[in-house]
C-alpha cells in the first residue's frame, strides 16, 4: 500500500501544480447570479434550500449547488478565498473517489494509478479550477461517484441491495441530482455494469428481480425527476441553451465537439469519423477482453448523453465523463507496459515491475506536463483578465465608497462589460450586503439613454481599470 500511497500523492502533486493559482480567483458574474437569483440569497433561508435539497423532484435550480453557495457566504461573506478552498477540498475528494472507482472497475492498483493520472488534471476542464459557478459539476461527481462505488461494492458482497441499501443509494443518487442534471444518466450506468460484469440474465424469475430492485427505484427515480423538470415552471424550461434535441445531427455533432476538445483540437473530428473512433473504441475493448475498457466506454457516453442533446458547452462538462476515458486509457497503457516488459525481461520479480511501473508513470508525466501547461496558460488568460477587471472595479469601489446607503442607485456610464453581462450588479449587492442597491448601465439601458425621472446617487465611469466619477 506504500507504493499507492506514494502514487496518490505524486498525482495530486501534479495536479495541484497545474492549477493551484485558482485558489486566487475571483467571484465571476455567475457567482453573483446564483447566489442572488438561483438560490435567493436574500429572500430564502437556508432551512428551505434544504427543504427543496431533500425533496428532490422539484423545480427548483440545483439546489444542493444552492446550500454549498449559502452555507459559505453565511460563514465567509463576500470573500471569494473560503469558495475556492471549498472547492479544492471537493476536487480532492473527487481524486480519492474517482482513485478507488477506477481500482474497482479494473481490480488493479496500477490502471487505477494511469488512469487517476489522466483523470486528475485536463486543460479543457480550465473553468473547474478558476470557476465556483462549477461548483455544480464537482458536487456531481463527488454523489455520482459515491452512489457508483456504493452500488459495486454491495453487489460484489451480496446479489442484491437489502431494502436500506436501496435507500441509501437512492439519498447519494438524489444528491448527485440536487447538483446537477448530468446524474440522470446514473440508471444507464448501472444496467451496464450489470451487462459487463455480471452479464443479464436468460431467465427472469423473483430472484433475478430481486437482484434489479436497485436499479429499477433509480430508473423510477430517474423519470420522475425528469418529467417535474421537463413540465413544471424552472430557470432552465424556455431557455434555448437547455432545450434537449434528439436530433442525431446535433448529437454527432456535439461528440465530436467533445472529442475535439479531449485531444486539444477543433476540427480533428467530424460527426461522421467520430463514429469511426467510438466504434474502434468498442473493439480494441473487445480484442484485450478488458470489462473496464468497456466498462469505461459505456460510462463515457452514457454520462454525456444529457450534455449531447443540447447545445455544446465548455470542456468543465467532460468532468464526469472523463473517468470513463480514463479507465479506458489506462487499460491500454498499462497493457503496453506490460507487454514492453516482458519483452524487456523485466517483468520477473516485483522490485522490477514496481520499478517498471514508476517508471511508466514519471514517463506520462514528463510527457503531458508540457501539454496541459501551454494549454492552461492559454485559457486562464482570458479567464483571468475577466475576472481581474470585476475584482478591480469593486476593490475600487470599497476603497472610494466604503459605505453607501441603503437602497441607493448607482449608474456606470461607461464600463468594459458586455451589454447583456449583471454581474456588476449582483456582485455590488453582495459586497455592500444590499439586496435593494439599485446598479444600471448606460450601455445597458435602451439606446443608451436614461430616463431624466431616473435619480441616481452615483453617476460612475470605469474604463482603463480606473473608477471615476462622471457627469452624466
Amino acid at each position: 500500500m506504500i507504493k499507492v500511497l506514494l502514487a496518490f500523492l505524486l498525482i495530486s502533486a501534479y495536479f495541484l501544480l497545474l492549477s493551484f493559482d485558482g485558489l486566487r480567483a475571483f467571484f465571476t458574474s455567475d457567482d453573483g447570479m446564483n447566489l442572488i437569483m438561483m438560490h435567493g440569497c436574500f429572500t430564502e433561508s437556508i432551512w428551505r434550500i434544504a427543504v427543496k435539497a431533500l425533496a428532490v423532484c422539484t423545480s427548483a435550480y440545483r439546489p444542493m449547488g444552492g446550500l454549498f453557495y449559502r452555507v459559505v457566504y453565511a460563514f465567509f461573506h463576500f470573500d471569494p478565498l473560503p469558495f475556492r478552498v471549498a472547492c479544492y477540498c471537493i476536487l480532492a475528494l473527487n481524486l480519492a473517489l474517482a482513485g478507488l472507482l477506477l481500482r474497482c472497475l479494473s481490480e488493479s492498483w496500477e490502471i487505477a494509478a494511469f488512469g487517476l493520472f489522466l483523470f486528475s488534471y485536463h486543460g479543457m476542464l480550465m473553468q473547474l479550477y478558476y470557476n465556483t459557478g462549477t461548483i455544480y459539476d464537482l458536487l456531481c461527481a463527488t454523489f455520482y461517484f459515491s452512489a457508483l462505488l456504493y452500488y459495486i461494492y454491495k453487489r460484489n458482497d451480496q446479489s442484491s441491495l437489502r431494502f436500506w441499501q436501496v435507500v441509501l443509494l437512492l439519498g447519494l443518487y438524489s444528491c448527485a441530482l440536487d447538483s446537477k442534471e448530468m446524474a440522470a444518466s446514473f440508471p444507464f450506468v448501472l444496467l451496464a455494469y450489470e451487462f459487463v460484469y455480471d452479464c443479464l440474465p436468460r431467465q427472469w424469475n423473483s430472484t433475478v428481480w430481486k437482484r434489479f430492485r436497485a436499479l429499477i427505484w433509480v430508473a423510477v427515480l430517474t423519470l420522475a425527476f425528469t418529467l417535474v423538470k421537463l413540465i413544471l415552471p424552472s430557470p432552465m424550461v424556455g431557455n434555448e441553451l437547455y432545450r434537449p434535441s434528439l436530433s442525431p445531427h446535433l448529437i454527432l455533432h456535439n461528440l465530436s465537439w467533445y472529442y475535439n476538445m479531449l485531444i486539444y483540437q477543433r476540427y480533428f473530428f467530424g460527426p461522421h469519423s467520430i463514429l469511426l473512433v467510438v466504434v474502434l473504441m468498442l473493439l480494441v475493448s473487445l480484442l484485450l477482453h478488458s470489462r473496464a475498457m468497456l466498462f469505461g466506454l459505456v460510462f463515457a457516453l452514457a454520462t454525456m448523453l444529457p450534455v449531447l442533446i443540447v447545445p455544446p458547452r465548455d470542456g468543465f462538462v467532460l468532468y464526469l465523463p472523463l473517468v470513463g476515458w480514463s479507465a479506458w486509457a489506462a487499460v491500454l497503457l498499462a497493457s503496453a507496459r506490460v507487454h514492453l516488459a516482458r519483452w524487456l525481461g523485466l517483468q520477473n520479480s516485483f522490485r522490477m515491475r514496481t520499478i517498471a511501473q514508476a517508471l511508466s508513470l514519471m514517463g506520462l508525466i514528463v510527457l503531458l506536463y508540457p501539454i496541459h501547461q501551454r494549454k492552461r496558460n492559454d485559457l486562464r488568460f482570458a479567464i483571468r483578465v475577466d475576472q481581474s477587471e470585476m475584482h478591480d472595479l469593486l476593490d475600487q469601489m470599497k476603497r472610494q465608497f466604503p459605505a453607501i446607503p441603503r437602497g441607493s442607485r448607482i449608474l456606470f456610464v461607461d464600463d468594459p462589460f458586455r451589454s447583456e453581462d449583471w454581474g456588476v450588479s449582483f456582485l455590488l449587492r453582495l459586497q455592500y450586503n444590499d439586496p435593494d442597491l439599485f446598479v444600471g448601465r448606460t450601455k445597458a439601458m435602451p439606446n443608451g439613454r436614461v430616463q431624466p425621472a431616473q435619480a441616481f446617487q452615483y453617476v460612475l465611469s470605469y474604463r482603463g481599470g480606473v473608477l471615476s466619477k462622471a457627469s452624466r
